[in-house]
């Protein structure tokens, strides 16, 4: 449900996109105040008045169009919805951009160069541009995720193991 809340706010926004890249700058700005644990506790609080809320905010932006989110959002009582209207505006304009993220998933840390490799392949692939991280863990192989695409591709030492015992049965 709040997702949907939210994504009505970010089509409001892009529509406006002569002034994308200010408000883009000025929501991701707010968002970062909303890191702070007291930044959060003032904005959720029903001690401080609604309007000393918006004050406050309001203070942190000088963009227009934010700032008359922030007043709508704080007649809808939903200033918290701040932090993911604006991953949700940067993930609507990095696709628009044809600019996805993806993460590597690997039991050791990739290096820089390998890193390098998976994205080239993958960019090339689906004609994308495509920002990987690396994420080291339990997994036995190594696993690429790209959320946004639907695409997931992985090559575990397990299944690999399992093919290849079926393999052998099959030929004796």
């Amino acid at each position: 449900m709040i997702d949907l809340v939210v994504y009505k706010y970010v089509d409001a926004l892009f529509s406006k996109q002569n002034e994308l890249n200010g408000i883009k700058s000025s929501l991701n700005n707010l968002a970062k105040a909303f890191e702070d644990k007291k930044f959060c506790e003032i904005i959720s609080s029903y001690e401080i008045a609604k309007e000393k809320k918006v004050e406050l905010l309001l203070s942190l932006t000088d963009n227009k169009y934010v700032q008359n989110l922030i007043k709508l959002l704080a007649i809808k009582n939903r200033l918290n919805l701040i932090p993911q209207i604006a991953s949700a505006l940067n993930k609507k304009i990095n696709i628009a951009n044809n600019i996805y993220d993806g993460v590597v998933y690997s039991k050791e840390p990739l290096n820089k160069d390998e890193l390098n490799e998976i994205n080239e392949k993958f960019s090339k692939k689906f004609q994308i541009k495509l920002n990987l991280t690396n994420i080291s863990g339990d997994y036995e192989g190594i696993k690429v995720s790209i959320e946004d695409l639907g695409v997931e591709v992985g090559f575990s030492k397990n299944l690999i193991q399992s093919q290849l015992k079926e393999f052998i049965l099959k030929a004796v």
